[in-house]
């Protein structure tokens, strides 16, 4: 897929599958958004005035009442769409 790194402060994204438009930022927010643990993000979340929901298997993050971020999370495969930013993408694995 890529490569992705953080050195000295900056992140770095190498990457013939995302667009270069994408923000490498984006991508850990994303990885973060998806496997941290729920207390966490709750809190984060609320800190920048959005809502979070997290229910059995998936993942929220609301504006208002709009839902802009949807996490769907099983044993081999994650699936994010980033309604905001207008992308999705599926990560498959062993998430146990």
């Amino acid at each position: 897929m890529g490569e992705l790194s953080f050195r000295d402060g900056l992140v770095s994204l190498s990457s013939q599958v995302f667009p270069k438009s994408m923000k490498p930022e984006y991508i850990i927010a994303d990885f973060q958004l998806c496997f941290y643990s729920a207390a966490a993000l709750r809190k984060a979340v609320e800190d920048c005035g959005l809502s979070f929901d997290n229910s059995g298997n998936s993942r929220r993050i609301f504006k208002g009442k709009t839902v802009i971020i949807e996490i769907e999370k099983s044993r081999n495969t994650v699936k994010l769409t980033n309604h905001l930013r207008g992308y999705k993408y599926t990560l498959e694995g062993n998430f146990e």
